[in-house]
């Protein structure tokens, strides 16, 4: 998610996008263009240059990685390419140490109310971003969600955490204090957020939003994750 100011082109009901889109949003394209600043042949260029640096390492050699696959590297990594090869080596480490990442989970999780602490809302921002409702109450505090976010919106937290974040959030790191938004009434993500893409309860218009076949699909694709990573299905 992003930053406050480019939040009001989100506000619209009909700039949404649904969850699963089957093509790359304009914008993100632009952004690309503008960010990355580099031709396609550039980017085919280096995109040898990474196949030849995995080709030529003992752990990675022989595997024949989607070409797709290493792109999502490569974005991630500007394209610096020596970047974007310690994070294959990274991902390959972690395939062979801790490869239950990588399967699915063995029973219907869907059925249980203490997995349902974290969800995907039903719709993306006009930018294609997807918003995730985590709901502390339900979650396991000993546990960690590997998943790195764009913005935080703390709403309905108790009295003690409110005001010890607002105390302690003027000394944060710049760039937290810019992904976190502390609200005092669910209704303030209005201001972040269309309508549509909110559930009831905090003042949107959504009152079925736990997508539990949606998660089922997931989960039965991630069975199949193959080490060679996989194409874009656009």
């Amino acid at each position: 998610m992003e930053g406050k100011n480019s939040f009001s082109k989100h506000l619209q009901d009909a700039d949404v996008l649904p969850l699963e889109i089957t093509y790359i949003p304009e914008c993100v394209l632009v952004k690309s263009d503008q960010e990355l600043n580099l031709s396609q042949e550039e980017r085919n260029s280096r995109l040898l240059e990474l196949i030849k640096l995995l080709e030529g390492n003992k752990v990675s050699k022989g595997i024949v990685f989607q070409q797709d696959f290493l792109h999502r590297y490569l974005i991630h990594s500007r394209y610096d390419v020596n970047r974007a090869f310690s994070r294959v080596r990274n991902y390959l480490s972690l395939n062979k140490h801790h490869n239950y990442f990588f399967q699915s989970i063995k029973y219907d999780f869907t059925a249980h109310h203490s997995c349902k602490f974290i969800t995907m809302l039903p719709h993306r921002c006009s930018d294609g971003t997807i918003t995730l409702l985590y709901e502390m109450g339900n979650s396991n505090k000993t546990e960690v969600v590997p998943v790195i976010y764009r913005r935080y919106h703390l709403i309905n937290g108790n009295a003690a955490m409110n005001t010890l974040l607002t105390l302690i959030k003027p000394f944060m790191p710049s760039f937290m204090k810019k992904i976190l938004t502390i609200h005092s009434s669910p209704e303030e993500l209005l201001k972040y957020y269309p309508r549509s893409m909110l559930p009831t309860k905090y003042g949107g218009s959504l009152s079925e939003y736990y997508m539990a076949d949606r998660l089922k699909k997931i989960n039965e694709e991630h069975d199949n994750y193959i080490v060679e990573g996989q194409r874009n299905t656009f």
